[in-house]
């Protein structure tokens, strides 16, 4: 799944001509840092990022959209947060440090992790999806 999700986007920025300076995906969300052209809106830039998301995999993986909530692979918030150059490279390590910390690094343990272990393992049990 987080090659899918990598590859998926890496497609979204060619198409849209925007910029991915950084990237991972975490068992429940994604971190981005991307660059982009001001005229570019960002409530539609997340609905164009979330919904190709979804509708490559869910067409990679159907059996993914049954193992769903309600079928919705997103929920409808987002966080966006403006950088500057001189903050540039700390969120770049941040996004880059997100899945260390998450699972074996320093910072706070993950939330509900046996859950969501075995979500993931559920979803990789119904074929050959990996996270």
């Amino acid at each position: 799944m987080d090659t899918d999700c990598k590859s998926l986007l890496q497609e979204l920025a060619q198409e849209y001509r925007f910029q991915i300076m950084a990237i991972e995906v975490m068992p429940d969300h994604i971190h981005l840092l991307i660059d982009a052209s001001p005229q570019f809106c960002i409530p539609d830039m997340i609905k164009i990022m979330k919904g190709g998301i979804a509708r490559k995999l869910f067409l990679l993986h159907p059996q993914m959209k049954k193992k769903l909530w309600g079928g919705h692979l997103w929920n409808p918030s987002y966080c966006v947060v403006t950088v500057s150059d001189r903050s540039r490279e700390q969120i770049i390590h941040y996004i880059e440090s997100q899945k260390e910390k998450e699972w074996s690094g320093p910072g706070r343990p993950p939330r509900n992790l046996e859950r969501l272990n075995a979500y993931h393992r559920g979803m990789t049990d119904a074929g050959d999806i990996r996270v």
